[in-house]
């Protein structure tokens, strides 16, 4: 590529040239046609090898802007609607690959981003700050600045954690710093459904398995509480504990400044969470006049389009997406939700193609789920476990949250990687049905029908289980759990009893869950790549392709090829 770039600009000069000379000489009537069509040619050349040169271009003293309120998806999606409603977001791994390549560019003279806004999600932010962490270690300077942080509003831990790992960070004069703490905040509708005349038909496997609680509870019950005050307080004190380290900061001050906000913008300068109070304007001011003299700015996004990614050569691992809840048939965008799904059918295919290509020596498993069907999380685990007999590791590596079928489609991986603040583990199972019968009737509507088999109303919503259809409901109930359970043993390499003793539908944070021995890495995304990199005996110290597969699709064949049958009967 160094190549390239030196080659184009001289090509491009001599091309233009000789398009000159040709038109000139064809305009004073001393040229043939030929000459002419010669002209024309270069001109076309010279202009198509230009474009060429500009999208590859990176000034030098480039000053990489990030605007953070933008938001961080995990991959762009193949939806027209998503993709549209996330088209100025970036995708976590162009950041991070974007970050890794300008550290060892020497075209880029440091890295000034906007943050604030939003809320990324504590592992996410874990991840981002990471390597804004690693970059800053390659000497170039860092430096964020903020509006506000919350606006008579609670502000995001998670987001400013971000902030504050930055060298420097400044705060708009007439902003606030609203890190006023977390808050884990549920709903329930078990009044509701007393008011329509629904009456709730769930059982679960077992007591934290929370999502029967929504419907059958007024309020948070004790197994859930502890199992929420547990998580929850570790990421509270992951993310005091990485502002602290980032702003040179005790723990314990930064625990009692959030206990005192929001704080003015003053208070947090004197306080030491922010470094000055500048506008923007003047924020660019300093460093135009510091260390990025005579720079050009240049967007992150656009900068790894012309610098290119830093893992594109060498040996194939291939970078399969899990994102969304699971579900039979395809990964689609679910409009009602506006978040992405699943889909067992696209993920088989693309383990497949994983399996089946010789290129491809190991692969990484991205996964961010709250979880979803049963059949189609354990459609998932087999192709991971296909995979792996094959001979090409499995490396999982956890976003925000991997619960319930999202630990389910990991449970079979060679290894598991999560961020201390990923939500992972609740292995349990939840099913049931709402029986409607008084509320069609309180509207008058009645139904009446004609059935043959004996539990051929097995899951009707206008009548309850029958005792014998109680019987089969448990039984399935059970059968389910004990082969999520039995699967997480054998993955983890431990006993069912043991196994089965850190399940029970318990979500844990990814410290504990590595604690647990549910995770076997704490970080993110790279460090799941070492992992496979080393897992398939490749040279640690040469180079390696990270390829995601399959290829994402445009959005005209996303928009032909629409294929879902969610199973919604049975959710993990």
């Amino acid at each position: 590529m160094k190549t390239l770039r030196s080659v184009l600009p001289p090509l491009v000069g001599v091309l233009a040239l000789v398009g000159l000379i040709g038109l000139v000489a064809l305009a004073a009537g001393v040229a043939s046609s030929w000459w002419a069509g010669l002209g024309l040619v270069s001109a076309l050349g010279a202009a198509w090898l230009g474009l060429r040169l500009a999208r590859s271009w990176v000034p030098r003293r480039t000053v990489l802007e990030i605007d953070f309120d933008r938001g961080i998806i995990e991959q762009v999606p193949s939806s027209p609607l998503a993709r549209a409603q996330a088209a100025h977001a970036y995708p976590l791994l162009d950041l991070l690959d974007a970050l890794q390549r300008a550290a060892d560019d020497r075209r880029v003279v440091g890295l000034v981003a906007r943050v604030g806004g939003g809320s990324p999600g504590t592992a996410r932010a874990q991840e981002v700050a990471d390597a804004i962490a690693a970059f800053t270690t390659s000497g170039k300077p860092a430096v964020a600045y903020a509006e506000t942080i919350g606006e008579l509003t609670s502000g995001s831990l998670a987001a400013f954690l971000i902030g504050a790992s930055f060298d420097e960070l400044y705060l708009q004069p007439g902003g606030e710093l609203g890190i006023t703490g977390m808050v884990h905040r549920k709903f329930y509708l078990r009044g509701l459904l007393d008011k329509l005349g629904v009456t709730p038909q769930l059982d679960h496997r077992h007591e934290y398995k929370a999502a029967k609680y929504v419907l059958t509870e007024d309020h948070m019950v004790d197994p859930d509480r502890e199992a929420t005050t547990k998580y929850v307080d570790a990421q509270f004190e992951q993310l005091i504990d990485g502002i602290a380290a980032g702003r040179n900061l005790d723990p314990t001050v930064v625990r009692a400044l959030i206990d005192r906000a929001p704080l003015l913008a003053q208070e947090a300068r004197d306080a030491g969470l922010v470094d000055d109070l500048l506008y923007r304007d003047q924020v660019y001011k300093r460093i135009r006049e510091g260390w990025g003299k005579n720079g050009r700015t240049l967007d992150i996004g656009t900068y790894l389009k012309r610098a290119k990614r830093p893992h594109r050569r060498g040996p194939t691992i291939a970078l399969i997406y899990g994102t969304g809840a699971v579900v039979q048939g395809s990964s689609q965008f679910d409009p009602l939700t506006r978040q992405p799904v699943m889909g067992s059918d696209d993920m088989a295919r693309a383990f497949r193609a994983a399996i089946d290509s010789k290129r491809v020596e190991a692969i990484v498993f991205r996964i961010d789920s709250p979880g979803g069907s049963a059949v189609a999380s354990d459609t998932i685990w087999r192709e991971t476990r296909r995979a792996i007999e094959a001979g090409k590791p499995v490396i999982a590596t956890m976003g925000n949250i991997a619960g319930s079928g999202g630990y389910f489609v990991a449970a079979g991986c060679t290894k598991i990687v999560a961020q201390p603040g990923t939500l992972t583990g609740s292995i349990g199972v939840v099913a049931g049905k709402l029986v409607t019968r008084e509320a069609w009737a309180k509207a008058g509507i009645s139904f009446d029908d004609v059935a043959r088999g004996e539990n051929a109303r097995f899951m009707s919503s206008d009548r309850p289980f029958s005792e014998h259809e109680n019987e089969r409901f448990q039984a399935l109930l059970d059968a389910i759990y004990e082969d999520f359970v039995g699967k997480v043993a054998e993955g983890r390499g431990t006993s069912f009893e043991d196994a089965e003793a850190i399940a029970r539908g318990r979500v844990w944070a990814g410290s504990d869950a590595h604690e647990l021995g549910l995770v076997d890495e704490l970080g993110g995304i790279r460090v799941a790549a070492d992992l496979a990199r080393e897992a398939a005996g490749l040279d640690a110290a040469k180079p390696y392709r990270l390829t995601v597969m399959p290829k994402p699709k445009s959005p005209l064949a996303a928009l032909l090829g629409r294929d879902s049958r969610d199973d919604d009967k049975v959710m993990l």
